[in-house]
């Protein structure tokens, strides 16, 4: 809501920390919507909350795709998201990385 307010951008990266504070639910669909926020200050603030959607979003966009696939597989453990976020990727590498995390995890 407000960023259509604010269209410019001018405190994104002030409603990136409220909206971890107070309205969590918010947060991952602005940081989806937005492109006028400090993207390492938005990941610092949901590495410090351990905010693992937000984080793997994040880090999926300035192209850390290796540290948000190993978020997926170990922190959120879940196996669906990560086959997905290898389609959305199209790295061969990811796939490599994929199948040997999920080869040696004992579970």
């Amino acid at each position: 809501a407000y960023s259509k307010i604010e269209p410019n951008g001018r405190y994104h990266g002030k409603l990136v920390q409220l909206y971890a504070k107070y309205a969590r639910d918010k947060l991952l669909p602005f940081l989806k919507c937005s492109n006028n926020y400090p993207i390492q200050e938005a990941l610092d603030v949901c590495q410090s909350n351990e905010f693992y959607p937000e984080m793997v979003f994040l880090l999926g966009r300035i192209g850390n795709t290796r540290e948000a696939l190993q978020i997926i597989i170990e922190k959120l453990n879940n196996i669906n998201q990560a086959i997905n976020f290898c389609q959305e990727h199209n790295d061969k590498e990811l796939w490599t990385d994929l199948i040997k995390q999920t080869v040696d995890k004992p579970e």
